[in-house]
């Protein structure tokens, strides 16, 4: 029928179910999303409507392209990083340079798109990315509600929070925050379908979309470089807002001390004992080598 070899009243097959007709899906053709966007379709559903009082659609889970998803979650990184451009936007004059306003989201997407182009491995890219957005989402709501910066101490706290403090943390606000812009976009994740085509198309996929990100990253940045360079040299601060990878590297680094601790010069400074003396403080420092 929807592909005009058929009417209407041939695809309609009663059943031995009293008012229950089913309309099977039929051979398998090369192009169905051609199929399910022209007017037979619509037409179709327009009949169901009118005839019966429920229409149930039974469908596979919907399928997206690798490239298109590693791009859409780009982009809802970017936009979550509100906080990021708001600094960066109320720290720099644009008024001798319009240019450069539109050139900081555009270099943040360009280095986000290619870090995803490079991590999001098949099979690896849904639960990477649905890490990426939970943890997005969470630090984006403390440092937009309570001013919080989200630190190596932070990171620790959080580790140690007991069952009272979170308590005492969730509020509607925040369960509202993390259902729309956390669990909704996570489970809408789990329930897509990812093409990753074959392994030469997927790596042809890959290197263009790093190709593409690099490009506009640096392209946009090589114009501003009088201009950037300088301002951020001067406002370090800026990184604390670039979510989630600050977070993410902050627990990799947690981890990496807690289960492969290594001894360096800042931790024995910060770990060395004085010793009090009726004339003077002494404090013993020793440098060197491990062995």
């Amino acid at each position: 029928y929807l592909s005009g070899q058929a009417a209407m009243e041939d695809i309609i097959c009663q059943t031995n179910i009293e008012n229950l007709d089913v309309v099977f899906a039929g051979r398998t053709t090369p192009n169905p999303t051609e199929l399910l966007g022209n007017q037979y379709f619509d037409q179709l559903l327009a009949y169901g409507r009118e005839h019966y009082d429920a229409v149930l659609i039974d469908s596979p889970p919907p399928k997206v392209s690798w490239t298109y998803f590693v791009l859409g979650v780009s982009l809802f990184v970017v936009l979550m990083n509100f906080n990021l451009f708001s600094y960066l936007y109320g720290n720099i004059d644009f008024k001798d340079n319009p240019l450069l306003f539109l050139s900081l989201p555009l270099i943040f997407f360009g280095l986000v798109l290619s870090i995803f182009s490079l991590v999001f491995l098949p099979y690896l890219s849904k639960p990477l990315s649905i890490l990426i957005i939970l943890s997005t989402c969470l630090s984006v709501f403390f440092i937009s509600n309570y001013g919080i910066i989200v630190d190596s101490d932070m990171i620790r706290n959080v580790v140690k929070t007991d069952a009272k403090e979170v308590g005492d943390l969730l509020n509607a606000k925040l369960l509202l925050f993390v259902v729309f812009l956390g669990i909704l976009p996570a489970l809408l994740i789990l329930s897509c379908k990812i093409e990753y085509f074959g392994f030469k198309a997927h790596l042809k996929h890959k290197l263009l979309l790093l190709s593409f990100g690099l490009v506009l990253a640096f392209g946009f940045f090589l114009i501003q470089t009088k201009t950037l360079i300088p301002y951020f040299r001067s406002n370090l601060q800026a990184r604390v807002y670039n979510i989630p990878y600050l977070s993410i590297l902050l627990c990799l680094q947690i981890f990496q001390t807690r289960f492969f601790q290594t001894t360096n010069l800042f931790d024995l400074v910060r770990e060395c004992k004085t010793q009090e003396s009726s004339r003077e403080k002494i404090a013993y420092f020793s440098c060197g080598r491990n062995r």
